[in-house]
């Protein structure tokens, strides 16, 4: 076997066992979780429901990227949300349970991967009605990025806990 075999044979022997042990499984998660998006109906007008939407995401940090009231449509800024999640626990029971997100955990050979990164980006559309009730329609999009290791990366979404929108409907309705 000639030196330049002997490497290639050895480099791709390297990249079986790297890919091999980078093989994630993804627990699912057992709680009852929205997978779409939130619709709050309420007889408050649509000018209100706008400003208690600005003071929800100024209170909680979510900075605004754009507003479109013509269009009826607020999205916020891709932003870290780490201290917002939560795993399940062997009961499918949340860990933190006033989080906004749970994420399923990810294992590789019973070793536990911790996310690196987690996203969050809110999609709400106002919509008034000639007879004077509004619907509020939450779309959140949470990405968590796991890295086990200098090579590897994995996305997997997050889901909502329903605490947003509990917090949302507490707020436009009250």
């Amino acid at each position: 076997m000639t030196k330049t075999a002997a490497i290639h044979s050895i480099v791709a022997i390297s990249c079986l066992v790297i890919c091999s042990k980078c093989n994630p499984v993804i627990a699912p998660l057992k709680g009852k979780y929205s997978d779409s998006s939130f619709q709050i109906t309420t007889s408050k007008s649509s000018d209100t429901i706008w400003v208690k939407l600005t003071d929800i995401f100024v209170t909680h940090g979510l900075r605004v990227e754009r507003i479109d009231k013509e269009k009826g449509a607020i999205r916020t800024v891709k932003a870290p949300i780490n201290s917002l999640f939560t795993f399940e626990d062997q009961s499918g029971h949340l860990e933190q349970p006033e989080a906004w997100v749970v994420l399923p955990k990810a294992f590789n050979k019973r070793k536990e991967w911790k996310p690196g990164d987690i996203f969050g980006v809110w999609t709400v559309h106002v919509v008034g009605s000639e007879k004077g009730i509004t619907t509020v329609k939450i779309d959140p999009t949470v990405i968590c990025t796991y890295y086990p290791n200098a090579f590897t990366t994995m996305e997997h979404r997050g889901q909502s806990t329903g605490k947003l929108e509990e917090l949302f409907v507490t707020s436009l309705t009250n």
